[in-house]
């Protein structure tokens, strides 16, 4: 993700939906996730945790899982 603008933008939306300031380490961290995928793709993760994280505390995890590949089992 190369849009900062876009990306303080979702990251404001998300922490107000929790009344919580991220900490300047959180938002360096969410970014350095983001940084290797584009700007559609960073978007789409965001707005995953917007609609389902149900915890702060659950942000960066949840963000992990919206933006990793779902891969099937070995056992399939």
């Amino acid at each position: 993700m190369k849009d900062d603008k876009k990306f303080k933008e979702l990251l404001h939306d998300i922490c107000e939906r929790f009344s919580k300031n991220p900490s300047e380490t959180m938002v360096k961290r969410i970014w350095e996730i983001l940084l290797p995928y584009t700007d559609k793709e960073g978007e789409k993760a965001l707005n995953h945790v917007f609609e389902n994280c149900r915890y702060y505390k659950d942000l960066i995890p949840d963000l992990v899982e919206a933006i990793t590949p779902k891969k099937a089992p070995d056992w399939w």
